[in-house]
């Protein structure tokens, strides 16, 4: 998008690693896809708002490289996360999750509440160190579940090598989250080529996209194996059946 299709401050904008600039279509763009027709109040608004859902996951799949269908919208990257680390299966001897002294705070916030579950936490150092794969050795043992790579690293802008963190940790039968909040719309990302278990991901940043369009992707054949403790009515291919 050109610069003069959003609202800017005076002067330079520096702030996009923490939320992008607000989109001079936002406004219609509310009016048209949810509050227009939420004041009719008919059967069809349902209509409306899962097709712009829709649309949300056929466009963000065209910019991170990925199916529409492997995409799940969420509140926050909180939210995706916690979700994937109580789905994970019970295998034995994998008790340690592992991440980086430089991890966005809330990861650690969530992923810490694997301790509940049996889980050790491993941080490793931060710096720009973490830019080499030799980094991340101590996350490709035997008793590792999960590894969790940011992908671009909000304080230092260094830039992780993810597709051959997933590559490593899919050798060694260990889970793979790779976190895009910092790289979506900055950096060029192909999720089916980077092959991590899962991607967690927020519009918020880079894509301009505002608080609350943040999304889940899983690799088809990890989902299989996961079995979701958060679920609900959009969680069922047919939510009328009980």
């Amino acid at each position: 998008m050109r610069a003069d299709a959003f609202e800017k401050p005076a002067g330079h904008y520096f702030l996009s690693h923490s939320i992008g600039l607000r989109p001079l279509s936002a406004d219609k763009a509310l009016e048209d896809n949810f509050t227009r027709v939420w004041r009719h109040g008919d059967s069809n608004t349902w209509d409306v708002w899962l097709a712009s859902l829709t649309r949300f996951r056929e466009r963000l799949g065209m910019l991170i490289g990925a199916s529409p269908d492997d995409i799940c919208p969420q509140t926050n990257i909180s939210s995706g996360l916690a979700k994937i680390l109580f789905a994970l299966p019970e295998r034995r001897g994998r008790r340690k999750i592992v991440l980086t002294e430089d991890d966005f705070p809330t990861i650690g916030f969530v992923l810490a509440q694997g301790r509940r579950l049996g889980y050790e936490l491993v941080f490793l150092p931060g710096g720009s160190r973490l830019a080499d794969i030799d980094a991340w050795t101590p996350a490709f043992q035997d008793d590792v579940q999960l590894v969790l790579a940011t992908h671009v690293f909000s304080n230092s802008s260094v830039l992780a090598p993810a597709a051959d963190i997933a590559r490593r940790a899919r050798e060694r039968g260990v889970f793979s989250i790779v976190d895009i909040a910092q790289s979506a719309g900055a950096v060029p990302v192909h999720l089916e080529a980077i092959q991590p278990d899962f991607a967690l991901g927020t519009s918020l940043k880079y894509l301009c996209g505002g608080p609350g369009a943040a999304f889940l992707w899983t690799q088809r054949e990890t989902a299989a194996k996961t079995t979701p403790l958060d679920v609900g009515w959009f969680s069922h291919e047919e939510p009328f059946e009980m």
